[in-house]
């Protein structure tokens, strides 16, 4: 299926499978579609803070902060990640493709590059209750040391192939994000899958909980209204505009989850 200007595999064949796979063992996704960007400068971090609605500016190098991309106005745009490298360093990532113009306004007058690397940045998801099981037996990193919505910012080895490794993702269960150059992504996909892992695609998303705040999107709706209040910083312009624009009546599209349970689970691993 087409998504975000990518091609992503939809199934293996059995999405039954591939969703227990996440659920009760370890599946493996390929996520390198999802769109990135590389943020350096001197004023990356405020440039990286301008279209965040989350705290950009408190993050710590090998820390992740998840939240809405917002326009001047406080309207959605998208939402993804950003990963802090370094003080003048960060990786954003987004689900939709077309934001060179709008990063491109919203850093006027910063020191700071802008530049898409999704295509020199595939990555891996590996995802389940049994997924730092499986990654002991690939890497001497230490996995108990690394807390949610971090990331080490220098390469490791996982089955002989240097990655950045995070623990973050979309399934709601316990598991982890691989980052790594094209050159090594066949052999990392093979060592995975060697080690136990199912791969699953697109298909078997739509039944994780944490996937329902992905899209689709609206540029007429505020952040609010995806039910994304704790992805929005309460030290920020964003969140002042927004709290204007709700003190009239307003249709809150609410989005829950079905898999609130199994995701205070992982997450307290």
């Amino acid at each position: 299926m087409e998504e975000g200007g990518w091609l992503w595999s939809e199934s293996f064949g059995d999405a039954e499978a591939e969703y227990a796979a996440v659920r009760d063992g370890v599946g493996m996704w390929d996520v390198s579609p999802l769109n990135k960007w590389d943020f350096r400068g001197p004023d990356a971090v405020e440039a990286a803070q301008r279209v965040h609605s989350n705290d950009i500016l408190g993050l710590e190098v090998g820390q992740v902060r998840y939240g809405a991309f917002l326009d001047e106005d406080g309207l959605l745009v998208d939402d993804g990640t950003v990963f802090k490298h370094a003080d003048d360093h960060l990786w954003v990532m987004t689900n939709g493709m077309e934001h060179v113009e709008y990063f491109a306004e919203a850093t006027k007058g910063l020191d700071v590059s802008v530049d898409y690397i999704a295509r020199d940045l595939p990555n891996m998801q590996i995802q389940g209750p049994r997924s730092r099981e499986l990654l002991r037996t690939l890497t001497d990193a230490d996995l108990d040391a690394l807390r949610y919505f971090r990331f080490i910012p220098d390469p490791v080895t996982v089955g002989g192939v240097p990655v950045w490794l995070s623990r973050t993702g979309f399934s709601g269960e316990l598991g982890f994000e691989l980052f790594l150059r094209p050159e090594h992504a066949t052999a990392l996909w093979e060592a995975v899958e060697t080690a136990g892992a199912t791969p699953y695609g697109v298909e078997v998303i739509g039944y994780f909980g944490s996937s329902e705040l992905h899209g689709p999107f609206s540029s007429e709706n505020e952040a609010w209204n995806y039910g994304m209040a704790l992805a929005l910083s309460r030290d920020t312009d964003y969140e002042k505009v927004l709290l204007v624009r709700i003190e009239t009546p307003v249709l809150k599209r609410i989005v829950t989850s079905q898999e609130v349970r199994d995701h205070r689970e992982a997450t307290a691993q």
